[in-house]
């Protein structure tokens, strides 16, 4: 195989070489590695460094920044493709930034835009991006959870973990035993219902007059509810049934087109007498609806028939209008009867009521 004649472009020497030899311009190693050191240092100086010596493998060089005088090992060809940055610098930078929001950066990140930071106050660590530290958009987690749980605690709640979102925390109601999520600034406002227990409290108000919940209402102060007696179903406001101011209107309907009684019944309980006037289809049906306290005892003094529920309804009307004023308070009333308190009479209105019943 023919040899060329070549001149190494480092020392001038010249030699004979076979066109397979790699590296032709070059007479041996040495002055291969004494050319290249040459551009590193050409292209260090260019960029504000100077070329230090080796690195920790044939790829790498040290080279010092002139202007902070620090230390660094690079690749070559990093100097040639960007201006490097001093890590050292930089890290200090961030040490800097950290202390001017009350932290200590401690370490690296799980990822490199993150540092591991202790806070100076609280003691606690924390990872942060590097940003939301410089932009001041940090604040102790640890701290944060801690003042969650004392909130929760001064109001009788129990923190017991994440909600649905990050402005809710789920909760053990120390009262009732019963976990709900509520929102952190209701709680820090000390405002919050135990949802289980109002719910709780509708059933109960509802079997109390023989109603069964079947769903949710048109809004959330009404409720879908279940006549037991006749088992149609029909939407009341939760107050309504709580005051026992209601009536199957399916059967209501009904009941205006059939014969109907209006009745004037005389209640005791102990030393207490009261009067009480209504107008029913069954009388004694309309009775058990009362949910009148054990020990009472019940006279009926006066029966009218109608023949329908219409006629009896506007004749109770007429009388109740009359004698408005002369009513029971019902705040008292309220506390014998669950339904039917507003037109209840004292004793003195018996011959009253009694007239007006027999002039029909």
């Amino acid at each position: 195989m023919p040899t060329v004649k070549i001149i190494c472009i480092e020392c001038g020497k010249k030699n004979f070489f076979k066109p397979s030899r790699a590296n032709a311009q070059f007479c041996n190693s040495a002055c291969q590695k004494e050319y290249n050191n040459k551009q590193f240092s050409k292209e260090a100086e260019a960029v504000g460094l100077t070329l230090i010596g080796e690195g920790k493998n044939a790829n790498y060089r040290t080279y010092q920044f002139n202007k902070c005088g620090h230390r660094q090992e690079i690749r070559p060809s990093h100097i040639r493709e960007y201006k490097p940055e001093c890590i050292e610098c930089y890290e200090n930078q961030l040490s800097n930034e950290a202390m001017e929001v009350g932290l200590q950066m401690i370490g690296k990140g799980t990822k490199a835009d993150y540092r591991l930071y202790k806070f100076n106050k609280c003691g606690h660590q924390a990872e942060f991006r590097i940003g939301h530290v410089r932009n001041k958009n940090i604040q102790c987690e640890d701290c944060r959870q801690i003042q969650f749980k004392e909130e929760a605690e001064m109001i009788g709640l129990t923190l017991l973990g994440e909600g649905r979102t990050a402005s809710y925390r789920r909760y053990l109601i120390q009262e009732c035993g019963h976990e709900e999520e509520f929102q952190l600034s209701h709680i820090r406002q000390g405002i919050y219902k135990c949802k289980t227990c109002i719910e709780n409290k509708h059933n109960s108000e509802a079997s109390e007059f023989n109603l069964t919940i079947v769903g949710e209402g048109k809004a959330h102060f009404y409720r879908t509810y279940k006549f037991n007696d006749c088992g149609h179903e029909q939407e009341i406001q939760l107050s309504n049934v709580r005051g026992g101011n209601f009536v199957c209107n399916q059967c209501e309907e009904t009941s205006r087109t059939q014969p109907s009684t209006v009745y004037l019944l005389e209640i005791k309980l102990d030393d207490f007498k009261w009067l009480k006037l209504g107008y029913a289809k069954v009388v004694q049906s309309r009775i058990l609806k009362y949910k009148l306290p054990q020990g009472v005892e019940i006279k009926r003094l006066k029966t009218v028939n109608f023949e329908t529920g219409k006629k009896a309804h506007l004749f109770e009307s007429m009388i109740h209008k009359k004698y408005k004023r002369k009513r029971l308070p019902v705040k008292k009333m309220k506390e014998f009867h669950k339904t039917g308190f507003n037109e209840c009479y004292p004793l003195e209105m018996l011959d009253k009521l009694m007239e007006e019943l027999e002039s029909d």
